[in-house]
Order: C-alpha cells, then structure tokens, then sequence
C-alpha cells in the first residue's frame, strides 16, 4: 500500500487575500495535518502552521506526550510572535501598541487540528485531533467513517481547541487508531480516501449529505488550487447547502488497494 496526495489547498474568505488565511495544511511522506486558527486569537495563521508542521516533523505523538509536544510549539510561538511584534514597534506600526499589550497580557492563539501519521509496518493510520475540523474516510466511493463530528448541528462558534499558551489549554486531543488491510481484490477506482476539512468545508459536507446530495465525487476531482478556489467561490453562492463564508482548507489522500478495519 502507498499513500497518493490528491489535494492539499487553503483559501480565504471573500474580499480577503491569501496572506488573511488563519488555516494551514501539509503532506509530507506518510503524514499530514489541517489546522483552523480562529481569527480572534492573536496570530492564529502562525500558531496553525507550527501545529501542522512540527506535526509533519514529529508525529509521533499521544496521550502520554502531547503535552510535551506541545510545548515546545509554544516556546516557538512566543519567540516568533515576540520578534514580530518588536519588527512593528521599530518601524512604528500604528498597530504595535495594540500588539504590544495583547503580547503583555498573554493572549492566546487558539487553533483546531487534525493529524495523520500512517504507519504501514503496524498496518495502521494514527489520528490526533481536536476540535470541529473533520476526518472523512471513503471506501468504494462511500463515506465509511467521520471523526469527529457527524451532522451539521454539531458545529458551534466555540469549538475546542489547541492553545499556544499551557494556562490556555483547555482541551486534550482524542487519538485514535484506524486499522488499515492491503486487499489486492479492490480495484483502483475503488481505492480508499482519506480527507480532512476544517469546520466550514466539514459543516457543508454533513449539509450536502443530509439532502443525499453527492458531495464528495466534486470533491476528488479537484486536482489544483485554481479548480478548489472555483469549488468554494461555487458552493458560497448556492442557496441550500451554502458554504458558510470563513476560511476554507482541503486535503485529500488516496490508499490504493486498501482497506479501513
């Protein structure tokens, strides 16, 4: 079994540019990730990409590390956020006093995320997440399994989170341990997907499939950032289910000739 990267874009909402998005994703060999800053925090876009990527880096983590992992991407985001803001006060950005104060009184970036670190030797996919970004399994074109969440209603303004301060984390990651099989019977066009949206995209999904429309067959055949920037511009514009008008990511990974235990 190998893993094919099929889709791994972001984009912003409407009248916003690339540089606003708070969601950051990554593939990189046997691993991926999805985060979802939330835009109040202070440098939600910074803190979702250290997630995503020490995750990338380091994925091996669980109920009994976490933390520790953790950590260490919190020292980082002080360090950088620190620098950041001092860049502003030297070159008497209008916004440093603001920064400054947020920076002083320990304000939080606070992110959803999910992980997924495939370990083929042990026939399993490790799964860490927190919050309303979603993990959908596909087998045979239809929808196996979703993590965590699984209907429209579930999703609310105040989702769980990961902090970039310890005083802040509220919440624990679920992990979980998905068994994979090869099954050389399974022909290609029937392989197994896997795909992570964060919660306006996952929300729109549920949506879609509670009025048995086909989402996801749109969704595999997106195969470039211009075809899922048409995709989320097409689906904010429909009237039922519509796109809720927020930052939007999707990562899609194909398992040929596998098969989810």
């Amino acid at each position: 079994m190998n893993i094919i990267p099929i889709s791994c874009y972001m984009t912003h909402k409407d009248n916003e540019k690339d540089s606003d998005c708070q969601d950051y994703c990554r593939i990189e060999n046997n691993c991926c990730a999805i985060a979802d800053g939330a835009s109040q925090s202070f440098y939600p876009s910074l803190w979702a990409k250290l997630l995503v990527d020490n995750f990338c880096e380091h994925p091996n983590i669980n109920e009994k590390n976490w933390e520790i992992w953790l950590r260490d991407i919190q020292s980082d985001w002080l360090l950088m956020v620190t620098g950041k803001v001092k860049l502003l006060r030297d070159k008497k950005t209008s916004s440093w006093i603001t920064n400054q104060n947020r920076l002083t009184s320990r304000e939080p970036a606070t992110s959803t995320f999910v992980g997924l670190n495939f370990e083929f030797s042990n026939n399993q996919l490790k799964v860490a997440i927190v919050g309303d970004s979603c993990l959908f399994i596909l087998e045979n074109g239809e929808l196996k399994k979703s993590y965590l969440l699984n209907y429209s209603d579930e999703f609310s303004d105040r989702p769980r989170y990961l902090a970039s301060y310890q005083k802040n984390n509220d919440f624990s990651p679920d992990f979980l341990t998905i068994g994979i099989e090869e099954n050389i019977e399974v022909e290609s066009d029937n392989s197994l997907y896997f795909i992570l949206a964060t919660d306006a995209l996952s929300e729109y999904i549920f949506n879609s499939r509670e009025q048995s429309i086909d989402v996801f067959k749109g969704l595999l055949e997106i195969s470039s950032k211009e075809e899922f920037d048409f995709f989320v511009s097409q689906a904010r514009t429909q009237k039922n289910p519509r796109l809720k008008n927020d930052d939007t990511s999707l990562v899609v990974l194909k398992c040929e000739n596998g098969v989810a235990t």
